[in-house]
């Protein structure tokens, strides 16, 4: 007996008459840079801390776990927040929550401004978690704003240049920190080099959220695929009941479920590697600091490089399971070099393999991003992206421990084989996953059907 998900996919597949009338807006790239900015100035703050930890806590005089939490509280906010935050886009559509997202993160930023003082740690955690809450609404939306704006032919494209977004925001959070805050022999001269990074990134901040307020639109007037044109056809006001129906749906598909923990394990994995750069790296380069920084901005720029590759790759060839597997393997396979290496204290070799794991750990989340849409549509992408980064912000805050853990007691090669290991596992997950691509069958099924 087929699964009502399946019942459900299958259905919306054969839908006779349809809405075909279909165009690409020339404004989809104006709407996909005002949200790339938007990704940017958050994904900046999510790190801003930890790349500096030492220095941040000897400003605020407290241990390196509290600075460790300014990072974990973005994966704690998201697991508290993003199945409301799912509804509300579900319910409000695109144009508000980004806006709801970007007013939270200019208002944290702000408050952390007023944080700088070194008796202000916990005015600044406040206003990092305020960031954490709107990060909810850059980091689920990739997969919903390509297909409401992108062809079938530019949507995988489009998706990774919106994630990489978020990886440039982390390679200027890994470069720009160690620049303009120094690690004075006096303390009191910390506090205006921190203040001056604050007020760059609230600026920032305040200048996206009012370009998202006078540029970006909720959808185009006409849909730009066949697939979206299905949608709007039997499209109905989004209930909480409708909500959890959707849920339901999606949580009783085996291959959504294989891809959900797949993915939750490699995006744990990332996490923790871009949380310790400091613990993994500075045993072998003592006092490496600056170096650290820019290994850790080298992984995020390869991991640039490899989204926007792998996403063309998906739209050429539409192998969105082979495509997944293989850079789940390479992932892992990157992660073990780049553990040995270290040993070596071979700069270049360590910035190589580096770039070799950023390649594929940057360039998988937006390969897995598509892969789930295909599994799941006509379910909303906002919905399937969001559930999916559940169980990765879990298993980032439980590998960002553990490995912590390890590291402290049996050194940074274990620690790293311990995220290997949990690789094998995730890759062994994603070679279950079956073809089933819903929505690639849609657009085929009624490009035909539209010609006839």
């Amino acid at each position: 007996m087929e699964s009502e998900y399946e019942a459900v996919s299958k259905d919306a597949e054969v839908e006779e008459e349809l809405p075909l009338l279909i165009k690409v807006y020339p404004r989809r790239w104006g709407i996909l840079a005002v949200f790339f900015s938007f990704s940017v100035v958050n994904s900046f703050q999510w790190i801003q801390y930890g790349i500096i930890a030492d220095v941040v806590a000897r400003h605020y005089q407290i241990p390196l776990a509290l600075v460790d939490w300014t990072r974990m509280v973005f994966m704690a906010c998201f697991i508290v927040l993003i199945l409301p935050a799912c509804y509300a886009l579900d319910k409000m559509g695109l144009r508000w929550c980004v806006e709801v997202g970007a007013i939270l993160t200019a208002a944290g930023a702000w408050l952390k401004v007023v944080g700088v003082p070194s008796s202000s740690y916990w005015l600044a955690m406040l206003g990092q978690t305020i960031v954490g809450s709107g990060e909810v609404f850059v980091l689920g939306m990739p997969p919903k704003l390509a297909s409401l704006w992108f062809g079938p032919d530019q949507i995988s494209t489009a998706c990774s240049i919106i994630v990489l977004g978020s990886k440039l925001g982390a390679a200027l959070g890994f470069f720009l920190p160690p620049v303009l805050v120094r690690d004075h022999l006096n303390r009191a001269d910390i506090g205006p080099d921190l203040k001056v990074l604050q007020q760059i990134i609230a600026g920032s901040s305040t200048l996206v959220l009012v370009l998202i307020i006078i540029f970006l639109k909720d959808k185009p007037p006409l849909p730009p695929s066949l697939s979206q044109a299905q949608l709007r056809s039997s499209s109905k006001d989004v209930t909480i009941k409708e909500f959890l129906i959707s849920l339901k749906r999606l949580l009783t598909s085996i291959d959504y479920h294989l891809l959900l923990w797949s993915f939750g394990i490699n995006y744990g994995v990332l996490n923790a590697v871009c949380t310790l750069p400091n613990q993994l790296i500075l045993s072998h380069f003592p006092g490496g600091q600056e170096f650290t920084g820019r290994v850790c901005l080298t992984i995020i720029v390869a991991g640039m490089l490899g989204a926007v590759v792998f996403g063309v790759l998906l739209d050429k060839t539409h192998k969105y399971k082979e495509t997944t597997l293989g850079v789940y393997i390479l992932t892992m396979v990157s992660l073990v070099g780049f553990t040995f290496i270290l040993g070596t204290k071979s700069t270049i070799l360590v910035y190589l393999t580096a770039a070799t794991l950023g390649v594929f750990l940057g360039g998988y989340i937006p390969v897995a991003y598509e892969l789930g849409a295909e599994l799941t549509y006509p379910l909303s992408e906002g919905t399937v992206t969001g559930v999916m980064l559940i169980p990765g912000s879990a298993l980032g805050i439980l590998f960002t421990t553990a490995t912590t853990a390890v590291l402290e007691h049996w050194g940074d090669v274990a620690a790293n084989m311990v995220m290997c290991g949990a690789l094998v596992l995730g890759a062994a997950l994603t070679a279950g996953i079956s073809r089933n691509y819903y929505r690639l069958r849609a657009n085929t099924l009624l490009g035909s059907s539209s010609k006839e």
